[in-house]
């Protein structure tokens, strides 16, 4: 895979960026079972979305389309491409996967469970941490509704520090948050060294008319090509979160790999950790492979599944604000430039709601005319859609689908073998592979 090249970290900051949302329960748009297990890998009901856990990697890190010539032309070929068998575990919510430099993975079971996959001729997987054992580094998690142990990410320097990233819902007696939690992989594959590096993230801890608890937590977590880390979180069902700058649901967080403001972030809320605001909720983000863009995938309710590009400081317009009173199901838009003059556009909608979750960039030569396009899962859609842009990222020109999926699609992850692994809802794991 291409290197990044050098950049300023005033360009950097200028990237824009790209969300991936999920769908909420008891509603049109709830791609979401309500039960959830606590254990390494059963049955469990909820939430989909993922991509890979480390910086992107390909060109210019520096700015956006147009700065340079662009990355290298790519085949004018349609790819070949198959559907290949990886591993089940028989009904878990397989929420979020991350590639370790020796080509193994760990992935998130919702319910609260870290394994470690293991490929070759016989794929099988290994326990890493189970909240439900005594004593263990996971202390505090629990699944409820759409949460539980969600995103993961890897350091870019992992052969270095061996730490590893983790988002997941946290009681600490009684008083419930989402969080982002730091570890160290030890060679024996345990984790240790915990430090809970972002804590009170909005949670939604009781039921309501639009859904129950634990609903909309958002979750991806991924690093930038600035080396930091970007997280997308959700509106809890919450009228007013979304526009609040002192709640950090809703909004695309970036902070360092202490949990601290990232340099240049636009100075949003006192905590200062908001890159973006304004979102339903966001469970895709993904970083274009030579430009460094940033697109993320939210799906809408009932209406208005969307993908957006977004820059430091951008309002995604999601207001659903009756007078105090949550609104999301009835009639609020997705973009609201009537509540939000400001508000960013989205680059593409999907005008009825599948459930939008995650999305990741095909990258590699094998995907001859679909390197560098944009692949977007969706839940209740049981479908992957592939979206081209024109040559200024401003506009889909063409949109494709993969044939052979027909599972509620949580997470998309390009591997180093430039296959692109796909987790599910029931357990699955599979990958294309192009030729």
């Amino acid at each position: 895979m291409l290197g990044l090249r050098p950049s300023s970290l005033a360009l950097l900051l200028s990237l824009p960026l790209a969300f991936a949302c999920e769908s909420s329960s008891n509603n049109a748009d709830d791609a979401d079972g309500g039960s959830s297990d606590g254990g390494s890998g059963g049955a469990d009901g909820g939430d989909p979305t993922s991509d890979g856990g480390g910086p992107p990697s390909g060109g210019d890190a520096g700015g956006d389309a147009g700065v340079d010539a662009g990355p290298p032309p790519r085949s004018a070929d349609e790819p070949t491409i198959s559907r290949e068998p990886v591993l089940s575990l028989g009904g878990a919510v397989i929420w979020d996967l991350a590639f370790l430099p020796d080509g193994s993975a760990l992935f998130t079971v919702r319910g609260g469970a870290l394994r470690k996959l293991t490929l070759g001729n016989s794929p099988a997987s290994t326990v890493v941490a189970n909240a439900a054992s005594t004593g263990n580094p996971l202390a505090g998690l629990f699944a409820e509704g759409q949460s539980g142990l969600m995103g993961v990410a890897v350091d870019p320097a992992f052969a270095t520090n061996r730490r590893i990233y983790l988002y997941f819902s946290h009681d600490a007696g009684g008083t419930k948050d989402n969080r982002v939690v730091r570890y160290r992989l030890s060679e024996t594959d345990t984790l240790t060294d915990r430090t809970d590096i972002v804590t009170g993230i909005s949670y939604k801890a009781a039921a309501t008319t639009n859904g129950g608890a634990g609903s909309h937590s958002g979750g991806r977590l991924r690093f930038g090509p600035d080396g930091m880390l970007y997280l997308t979180t959700g509106d809890n069902h919450s009228a007013t979160i979304p526009q609040n700058v002192e709640a950090l649901g809703s909004k695309v967080l970036r902070f360092t790999t202490n949990g601290v403001a990232a340099p240049g972030n636009p100075n949003i809320g006192s905590r200062n950790l908001i890159w973006a605001l304004g979102f339903r909720n966001p469970q895709g983000i993904t970083f274009h492979p030579w430009y460094g863009s940033v697109f993320i995938s939210e799906h809408g309710p009932g209406n208005d599944d969307e993908v957006t590009k977004l820059t430091a400081g951008a309002n995604g317009g999601w207001n659903p604000n009756d007078n105090g009173q949550y609104n999301g199901y009835s009639g609020a838009l997705m973009t609201d430039t009537m509540a939000v003059p400001t508000a960013v556009p989205p680059i593409w909608k999907h005008d009825v709601s599948n459930g939008m979750s995650p999305c990741t960039f095909l990258r590699g030569a094998s995907w001859k005319s679909w390197d560098y396009r944009l692949a977007v899962g969706f839940l209740n859609g049981r479908k992957i859609e592939v979206l081209d842009f024109d040559d200024s990222l401003s506009s889909v020109v063409e949109t494709k689908q993969f044939s052979d999926v027909t599972e509620r699609v949580r997470s998309l992850v390009m591997g180093p073998d430039e296959k692109l692994y796909v987790t599910t809802d029931t357990g699955v794991i599979f990958r294309f592979r192009a030729e």
